[in-house]
């Protein structure tokens, strides 16, 4: 019982990893492209590139 709630958990966790990755793919490939531009970026340079406000996290 206690594997079959972990895997439950596990399972339950890796699709909203999934969701939120892809809601957010843009703004992080937009992130990736200025890393790669620019190699580093201050807070609000990231802030920028990937479309923040300074109110979003």
């Amino acid at each position: 019982m206690i594997d079959s709630e972990v895997r439950r958990i596990v399972e339950e966790c890796h699709a909203e990893a999934d969701r939120l990755l892809a809601e957010h793919r843009p703004k992080l490939e937009s992130l990736a492209r200025a890393l790669l531009e620019h190699e580093s970026l201050d807070e609000q340079e990231v802030r920028a590139a990937a479309g923040l406000s300074a109110r979003e996290a």
